[in-house]
């Protein structure tokens, strides 16, 4: 696990990590929940740039509505409380060493974080199999448990990226459906304190999983035992419900605290600018699309959803209570604005019911009866879970990167052991990038020389000049225009254009979204269609020497991109490439820019 090596820099950098985890050296180590001052100065210490309100994309951290007031945590206090053990025997033996610094962050500290979460999957797992095994044989218990350890993106959250709130909700999922069943058999006050205490977390943790009260209010309903039995037993029973309330008010309030000590509001809404739009969830894209699409990065799930329908023909315990469940879960979950949850691989919110999945898919892996069908299971099994441990890998050494893809990116990243220019240029332009084919024509090269030329002369590929990407020259309108009589100079009909420039980056920083780079476009009538956005940066370099978020600097390299002609493209139109320059901290430079016909 330690082999990924993100532990190093999960809640140091890792944006929402970061903000789930400050309350604890914010609170216990500095006694500053207000201004957040030195979590903040190491943060930046550690990672300059990145703790600005303007950086507040990784930083997490917001002023508080009332003027003069404190910083405010963006997130919530559930994620630190189920860490607090871990960090509390961190500090412990970061305090008593003597070889480590007491400051929250230093490596005592980031390996109790990172082995709290691989422990809370374990646990969820521990008891999902003690539900499982219930209903289901030992064999179909330990296959799905198996399946999700390393068959879905919960390997992702636990090896990878795990300072997230995700794992630890999939283990309150578990334990919440684990209590209910136990209550359920033995009627104890305290069990549904405890439950009443989970949902409360739950909700704490992720405020829309309040969803999941549902479970021990209708888990275990049947025509056995209606919905009026349980109307009895809780008036039986109702200093259970008093005590199944007091559990969640519990686990609740020191949020409502917070939130007033800061803001001077009991309630507040910590994500501006952000918000749900449930008139138009993105379920398609959510769930199939290959931007970060659930299945598309999890596909061994499509058999839970073959459970569900599964366990609703056959009549099953809890089949339309998981089913409602399932349906709410996904539709709230891509009906956010950002539907494709950046920061993680594949759809990340889906990680937190995967116990409940776990009864679908392990009831439609014991209606497999006949040895054959068995052998196409276990062989579709085994697929994914070699597919999912391979793309982690590929997520982790930047082959792929989920929340960035496209259908063309995925497929060129199919099997890839390296980060090629081929991959980057299918990334950025949405088309898959071919090879063996031959160039028709050169229909376009500029040098930027020529007697009158103001360009810069610092850096050049071919004789005194080339061109900086800058504000200067930023959507330039005249740019550099092909007209369509160019392209009837082909001698065979050409299918696509090749790009090529080379290309000098002076200074490089990590950047994927605010990178430099050339817009290329079809134009009618002085409008752009088709355009294509290509960054520049993690262009250069020999092989090994660029990765998605930068390349080498100080050489020039050569950029190359493949695009198809469009089919709207006609007599009367243009082709044209200009600049696009979005931050200072780059310097980019570029020269030798040609377009070639391509057949």
């Amino acid at each position: 696990m330690l082999y990924f090596g993100k532990w190093e820099r999960n809640i140091t950098l890792g944006g929402d990590a970061w903000g789930y985890y400050v309350y604890l050296p914010a609170l216990i180590i500095y006694q500053d929940l207000g201004q957040l001052q030195e979590p903040i100065h190491i943060r930046e210490q550690l990672h300059p740039g990145t703790t600005s309100h303007e950086a507040d994309g990784l930083l997490r951290v917001g002023e508080a509505p009332a003027a003069g007031r404190n910083n405010l945590i963006k997130y919530t206090y559930g994620v630190s409380l189920l860490h607090l053990p871990a960090f509390a025997i961190a500090h412990l033996f970061s305090s008593l060493s003597g070889k480590f610094v007491a400051t929250g962050y230093s490596q005592p500290y980031l390996l109790a974080i990172y082995f709290s979460s691989i422990l809370y999957i374990l646990l969820g797992l521990w008891f999902c199999g003690k539900v499982l095994l219930h209903r289901f044989s030992r064999p179909t218990t330990l296959l799905v448990l198996g399946i999700l350890a390393i068959g879905t993106n919960l390997f992702y959250f636990g090896t990878i990226n795990n300072g997230l709130a995700h794992p630890l909700l999939f283990f309150l999922w578990a334990l919440l459906i684990y209590l209910t069943e136990n209550y359920y058999t033995t009627p104890r006050l305290r069990t549904f304190f405890l439950i009443g205490a989970t949902v409360g977390l739950i909700t704490v943790i992720r405020p829309v999983e309040c969803i999941s009260i549902a479970i021990p209010l209708f888990w275990g309903l049947s025509k056995a035992n209606p919905f009026s039995a349980r109307v009895a037993h809780f008036q039986k029973h109702f200093r259970h419900l008093i005590g199944g309330a007091v559990g969640g008010i519990l686990l609740i309030l020191p949020q409502l605290l917070y939130w007033k000590f800061a803001s001077g509001q009991w309630v507040y809404y910590s994500y501006p600018g952000e918000s749900f739009d449930f008139l138009h969830p993105q379920i398609w894209k959510g769930m199939f699309g290959f931007l970060n699409g659930w299945l598309v990065y999890t596909p061994v799930l499509f058999l839970a959803i073959i459970g569900i329908n599964q366990s609703i023909r056959k009549k099953q315990q809890n089949r339309l209570l998981i089913l409602i469940l399932v349906i709410l879960h996904i539709y709230i979950t891509y009906s956010w604005w950002n539907w494709y949850y950046i920061n993680g691989f594949g759809s990340r919110p889906m990680v937190d019911i995967y116990a409940l999945l776990a009864i679908p898919l392990a009831f439609f892996l014991d209606s497999i009866k006949t040895n054959w069908k068995k052998g196409l299971l276990l062989s579709f099994i085994c697929a994914t879970i070699f597919l999912n441990l391979f793309q982690t890998w590929q997520q982790w050494k930047g082959i792929l990167w989920s929340e960035a893809a496209n259908k063309a990116y995925y497929i060129q990243a199919f099997g890839e052991t390296s980060f090629n220019k081929p991959l980057s240029a299918a990334l950025d332009s949405k088309r898959y990038q071919p090879s063996g084919l031959q160039i028709n024509k050169r229909i376009f090269r500029t040098d930027f020389e020529g007697p009158d030329s103001d360009l810069p002369n610092k850096y050049a590929f071919s004789e005194s000049h080339s061109y900086l990407i800058s504000n200067a020259y930023q959507h330039d309108p005249a740019a550099w225009s092909i007209p369509y009589e160019a392209f009837e100079i082909a001698t065979e009909n050409p299918e696509y254009i090749l790009v090529r420039v080379q290309v000098y980056v002076a200074r490089q920083i990590p950047e994927f979204y605010l990178a430099d780079g050339l817009i290329l476009e079809w134009v009618r009538n002085g409008k752009g269609y088709g355009s294509k956005r290509i960054r520049l940066h993690n262009k250069t370099g020999d092989p090994g020497e660029f990765t998605i978020w930068s390349g080498k600097a100080g050489q020039w390299y050569p950029a190359e991109i493949y695009l198809p002609i469009d089919y709207r493209f006609r007599e009367g139109d243009s082709f044209r490439i200009f600049p696009e320059h979005y931050s200072d901290e780059f310097e980019v430079y570029i020269d030798d820019l040609e377009v070639f016909l391509i057949r």
